[in-house]
């Protein structure tokens, strides 16, 4: 019967060392991986992450490895590729903190639109670029279609009809027209980004 192909090419004695959570070479680790990861950084995220985003980056997956060396499984990938995989992740959820941080200075309605938008984005990769063109469409919306997004991630597809007869004194069926008028815009402004249908 023949054997299946090996997984990875043979350790490196640094790599062996990492995995058996000897953090001895921590400068040589440092030495190994700062370039490259810097050039992985700047393709997978080209306009996304400054200089000093990336350090950051790659100085918190160094940090964690040290505190945790035997995250790293030596016999599954090589310490470079560990590492792309780790700083990625950690870019991502950095790209998402900030993204936090902008919709809380847009105010109460622009957050609750960017956070729709974000739920329904198929991709992480995509969400702060949505988020962005998102982020300009809404402030060009009349402010009864903003009030309808806002409606319809606060309340649902039950509720969201109540909430803005409550707020303006319309009629059930005016409720849905602004909403089937602002997802319209939203969809057109962002193209097919994201999914508006709950």
């Amino acid at each position: 019967m023949p054997q299946p192909p090996p997984r990875r090419k043979p350790a490196t004695e640094l790599e062996a060392k990492i995995s058996a959570g000897d953090v001895s070479a921590v400068g040589e680790l440092v030495d190994l991986l700062d370039e490259p990861l810097h050039r992985h950084l700047v393709i997978e995220f080209p306009s996304l992450l400054d200089e000093s985003d990336r350090e950051e980056v790659i100085a918190s997956f160094i940090a964690d490895l040290i505190e945790d060396p035997k995250k790293y499984k030596v016999d599954l990938a090589s310490i470079e590729h560990f590492a792309k995989v780790c700083t990625k992740r950690k870019a991502i959820d950095m790209l998402r903190k900030k993204d936090t941080q902008r919709q809380y200075e847009l105010g109460p309605g622009a957050s609750a639109i960017l956070r729709l938008a974000q739920d329904d984005t198929d991709t992480d990769l995509d969400i702060p670029v949505v988020m962005e063109r998102a982020k300009v469409a809404i402030e060009t919306f009349d402010p009864k279609y903003k009030a309808a997004l806002v409606a319809l991630w606060q309340f649902g597809t039950d509720g969201y009809k109540q909430a803005l007869i409550n707020q303006f004194g319309i009629t059930g069926e005016t409720a849905a027209t602004w909403l089937t008028r602002a997802r319209s815009m939203l969809a057109e402004a962002l193209g097919s980004t994201i999914r508006l249908d709950p």
